[in-house]
């Protein structure tokens, strides 16, 4: 049985079996009329590849088609369809099987409406592809199974992926013809940039396999070609073939590696291997290529890369210090006698120098003589000299030490040696003249002032000046003409005697302290320093050792006398007596808690009186005085039968610079604090007030302890404590 359902170029006619059309399978006219109705007014646009166009009579009965019974599939009767599937007549006049859907839970291939006016007598509504081919087709590439599809898909999950796509490089079957990546190399994949010969891989994946000349793939990226081009000194004729050609710069401007400028000091000698292989400071290749050092009458040396002398041959010099005239001059002559500029010219003689060496030929003044036989320094003996006296080593000298002379070229006799003198008639030189009788010459005595004389030394001199004397001005003539016991002169020459702090003295040849400056003490026992310690502060006072001190005040000794001058904080001069210094310390605790003054024990009732009248005045039972921290005692006793509480009042009256607080305890051991008055403030009055409730039936009486207790300020005005009770 075939249907028809509503639609354009491959889409469903409704109506398919025209009114009185036969039953399934039947081809007749029917199948005609649906295919012409006003249903199917474009069904002869865009068929399809190899399609009918949907004006023939498609409704020809031409038995079973060849057909998988799957959804587009084509199909003559609904038996040639899988269950649930109907043949039915699309607009373009063909015949294709479409499933059944629930329109309110449509399951349709894309592009397929659920469709609910089929006249053709479905038993239910049909996925038809309105508007679209029937083509079922999951990536909607219009590429499946189907009669309206393009062509086949063999990969749905692909739109790129079907029978008219390009096949590429990336090792799939893009054009669905069972082959993976076949066909031209060059159009699998594209060239990048500069590549000669692309290739695909049998992974699927672009190579780069031949470069265009000057370019190489050294990155590996397919995508960008071959990037580099092979002319640098990084990639020279290659990828990564360095250009660094030894001894030298490189330079790969034609892709080939050549020496751009080789290394100072070396050549490229052999144009044979790239780079710089000779060095230039040998004396075949000095400075240059091929360049031989060889001066003349030399060996050469090279060692700086400039031909230079190392060495001349015997008897040759560089006198014009040219190497390319070599060793130039012969050092054979009286000019050049040896080395350079070496002269031939002994003194006192004639030189010669034909073997390189200086010699003395002849001397040409009488009176010298060449006694050491050095021609270096010609005839250097003087002939007229008491060593030699007319010849070599003759000396000239004369008995009892006398001095004599050569001058003449004879030897005389001309005086007496050093220290000694001719002092009697007899001739010679026996007299020493280095006593204090003979000092110096016959008969001259040697006797300083004030000292010892001394002429060893065959000259008057000091010896030793005598005690409390010296020689401050080292003149012979006056001996030690300076004293000692000066204060300029105080042991010694300019030895001054002047001390700190202090009046000196030297009388005897010492520096002392004759007496110390006001307010300045010798201390230490020590001249040397002077009276060094001053007598005006708390350690030394008016003398050394003596302390400037008072009990809990502030003293000073600026005029070298101990003064008073205030209290420190919580301390007072009550009696007037600085002597003693601040006596009172207000923070000083007096007694302890039960060991108090005793304030006695007085009544306590609120009410006392005839019928328990009511009595709340308050009576003074004690009053103390104090300038201290301090502990008091007392008790409230319980002298009625009413039914009334007892208590005390502590009243504490402040005078004004000063600051204490009331403390009030209970129990036999002070532990348990009943009451307290800190008005924190100088001058301000405390009150406290201790009490315990009515017991009936039981003595109520209890004892207390009260502590004054310091807090800031000095003042010797003492304050008032008063204790106060009821009257029963």
């Amino acid at each position: 049985m075939r249907r028809s359902v509503l639609g354009w170029s491959w889409v469903l006619v409704l109506g398919a079996c025209a009114a009185g059309g036969s039953g399934p399978g039947n081809r007749d006219g029917g199948g005609a009329d649906a295919a012409t109705s006003d249903a199917a007014v474009d069904a002869g646009t865009d068929t399809g590849p190899g399609e009918e166009d949907a004006g023939t009579d498609a409704g020809t009965d031409a038995g079973p088609v060849d057909t998988d019974g799957m959804a587009c599939s084509a199909c003559r009767t609904d038996e040639e369809c899988n269950p649930g599937l109907y043949c039915v007549t699309l607009g373009s006049g063909d015949d294709a099987c479409l499933p059944g859907c629930n329109p309110d839970l449509p399951d349709c291939p894309p592009r397929f409406d659920c469709v609910a006016d089929v006249t053709g007598g479905a038993p239910e509504p049909i996925c038809a592809p309105v508007g679209e081919r029937c083509c079922v087709d999951e990536d909607e590439d219009l590429y499946g199974l189907g009669i309206g599809c393009l062509g086949i898909d063999c990969d749905e999950s692909d739109p790129d992926t079907h029978a008219d796509a390009v096949e590429v490089c990336d090792g799939n079957d893009n054009d669905c013809d069972g082959m993976i990546d076949e066909g031209d190399p060059n159009v699998l994949c594209p060239r990048g940039d500069h590549v000669a010969v692309s290739a695909c891989s049998e992974m699927g994946v672009c190579e780069n396999v031949e470069c265009e000349p000057g370019f190489g793939d050294c990155d590996g990226d397919p995508d960008n070609g071959c990037e580099q081009q092979t002319n640098t000194l990084t990639h020279c004729g290659g990828c990564f073939m360095m250009c660094d050609p030894p001894n030298a710069s490189g330079d790969c401007s034609t892709g080939t590696c050549m020496v751009d400028e080789c290394d100072p000091g070396w050549g490229d000698c052999d144009d044979a291997i790239a780079g710089c292989e000779t060095p230039l400071n040998t004396l075949s290749d000095c400075g240059g290529c091929g360049n031989a050092c060889a001066p003349a009458s030399a060996i050469g040396d090279c060692s700086t890369g400039m031909c230079e002398i190392g060495e001349c041959n015997p008897r040759r010099g560089d006198c014009d210090d040219n190497p390319s005239n070599g060793c130039e001059t012969s050092t054979t002559t009286n000019a050049d006698c040896g080395s350079c500029g070496a002269t031939c010219a002994p003194a006192n003689a004639v030189g010669e120098c034909s073997t390189g060496t200086c010699r003395v030929v002849t001397c040409t003044r009488s009176d010298f003589e060449d006694c050491d036989f050095d021609p270096a320094n010609g005839c250097e003996t003087h002939l007229r000299t008491n060593t030699d006296c007319g010849g070599c080593g003759v000396t000239c000298s004369a008995p009892g030490g006398a001095s004599t002379s050569c001058a003449s070229g004879t030897c005389e006799i001309t005086g007496c040696p050093g220290g000694t003198a001719d002092c009697n008639a007899t001739p010679g030189c026996e007299t020493t003249t280095n006593t204090l009788t003979n000092c110096g010459d016959c008969g001259v005595a040697c006797a300083p002032a004030n000292a010892t004389g001394d002429c060893s030394s065959g000259m008057c001199r000091v010896g030793m000046c005598n005690p409390g004397f010296a020689d401050c001005d080292g003149e012979v003539a006056n001996g030690c003409e300076t004293p000692l016991d000066t204060l300029s002169d105080c042991g010694g020459c300019g030895v001054t005697c002047d001390l700190d702090n202090a009046t000196e003295t030297c009388a005897t040849g010492s520096c002392r302290i004759d007496d110390c400056d006001t307010n300045f003490g010798q201390c230490n026992a020590s001249h040397a320093d002077g009276c060094e310690t001053p007598l005006t502060n708390t350690a030394n006072c008016g003398g050394c050792g003596v302390t400037c001190s008072l009990p809990d005040a502030n003293v000073s000794c600026g005029s070298g006398s101990c003064a008073f001058i205030s209290c420190r904080p919580g301390h007072s001069n009550c009696d007037g007596n600085t002597s003693n210094g601040c006596e009172v310390g207000h923070a000083d605790t007096v007694a302890a808690c039960g060991g108090g003054t005793n304030a006695g024990t007085y009544d306590g009732d609120r009410e006392c009186g005839f019928g328990c009248g009511s009595n709340t005045g308050w009576d003074n039972f004690a009053t103390f005085t104090g300038n201290t921290d301090r502990w008091f005692r007392g008790r409230v006793r319980e002298d009625s039968s009413c039914s009334a509480d007892i208590e005390h009042r502590i009243r504490l009256s402040v005078p004004a610079g000063i600051d204490y607080d009331l403390f009030v305890y209970r129990g036999s051991t002070c532990g348990s604090l009943a009451g307290s008055s800190t008005a924190r403030g100088n001058g301000l009055d405390e009150t406290v007030i201790v009490r315990e409730g009515e017991s009936s039936g039981s003595d109520d009486d209890f004892s207390y302890y009260v502590r004054v207790v310091y807090v800031s300020g000095q003042t010797c005005t003492p304050y008032t404590i008063r204790f106060d009770g009821h009257n029963c």
